[in-house]
């Protein structure tokens, strides 16, 4: 082999090394900014609520979950779960009503409801909405949901931008649920987010 061969060969090697290193210094970063993130939320959840509240942190195949220690009225149980994708992070708040809710509903960015609703034995119940703000529709069923609507377009209005699902069901577990795209959520507004899901909770409940 000459001596340009081996040099040129060389160079090679040392530009994979050197891409490789950068993927790696790349995906560190990311992590270490993911993790920050996650702190500074998690920090915002602590002070979202009047005391006393403990915050309990637990490992979870699909990121940490956070319990609200007590839950705050209307739930009975209330978590937060932060899940972390490669290129994002979702904020997830569940809780568990007082009691059955009378009034439902269920929307999700980019998805129709009634998609959702075919499987379901009596999907004939709900209703399809529209909604302007977000171009798209949501569904309710309940004998006067005026009130959820109405906590449901606060909710939009306030955070559309970051919104990816909005659920109130009756279940066995969590009947409210809330996705939010955490990138680029401020973390000042989490004590609004959670006083709206408040306000959706008990609206669910008249």
């Amino acid at each position: 082999m000459s001596n340009q061969q081996l040099l040129s060969n060389q160079q090679i090697i040392v530009t994979a090394i050197s891409i490789v290193l950068l993927l790696l210094i790349a995906l560190i970063a990311r992590i270490i900014q993911n993790q920050q993130r996650s702190q500074r939320l998690w920090s915002g959840l602590r002070n979202s609520l009047p005391a006393p509240l403990k915050v309990r942190l637990e490992a979870h195949q699909d990121g940490q979950l956070a319990f609200f220690e007590p839950a705050p009225e209307p739930f009975r149980k209330l978590e937060a779960q932060m899940q972390t994708a490669q290129r994002s992070q979702r904020i997830v708040l569940r809780g568990q009503l007082v009691r059955r809710p009378l009034e439902e509903l269920l929307w999700q960015r980019g998805r129709p409801p009634d998609r959702a609703l075919r499987r379901s034995i009596d999907a004939g119940l709900w209703e399809l909405r529209r909604i302007d703000l977000v171009d798209g529709e949501f569904a309710v069923r309940g004998v006067n949901t005026a009130a959820l609507e109405h906590s449901f377009f606060d909710l939009q209005a306030r955070f559309g931008a970051f919104l990816q699902r909005v659920s109130v069901q009756a279940g066995d577990d969590f009947e409210v649920e809330i996705v939010v795209n955490a990138n680029r959520f401020n973390n000042e507004d989490l004590p609004a987010l959670l006083a709206t899901l408040r306000g959706l909770g008990r609206a669910a409940l008249r």
